[in-house]
């Protein structure tokens, strides 16, 4: 309770005055300052992982996306080059063929797939 005889004018004064610390702010430590400053690191340690994963998203795009191209043009020229039988004797029976690019269009394509998904994956 407050003393009758204090102030209210001193009152309102003591408790407006933010910047001067009170007995009680004396007393008790800060525990804000290392909660803030674990926050602080967690987060710095959160926005490296993040910027380290783009990184490795960027380079392993890049090489899957090769990879896939040379793979899927390896394919067509197999087919041009059986397509053309005659001149280039390479020969491929039509079960073989087919056979051929289902399995490797399935293969290329799933592998494709399965890296893009794990490496660009909602949160």
């Amino acid at each position: 309770m407050t003393n009758p005889d204090t102030n209210p004018k001193d009152l309102i004064k003591s408790g407006a005055s933010h910047n001067i610390p009170t007995s009680e702010d004396l007393t008790y430590p800060n525990l804000e300052v290392g909660l803030t400053d674990h926050e602080k690191g967690y987060k710095e340690q959160q926005l490296l992982e993040l910027k380290t994963n783009q990184d490795l998203r960027i380079s392993y795009a890049r090489k899957i996306f090769w990879l896939v191209s040379i793979w899927l043009t390896c394919v067509v020229a197999a087919v041009i080059a059986a397509g053309w039988s005659s001149e280039t004797n390479f020969v491929l029976a039509d079960n073989v063929l087919i056979a051929f690019i289902a399995t490797t269009t399935i293969n290329v394509l799933g592998l494709f797939a399965i890296v893009m998904k794990w490496l660009f994956k909602y949160r």
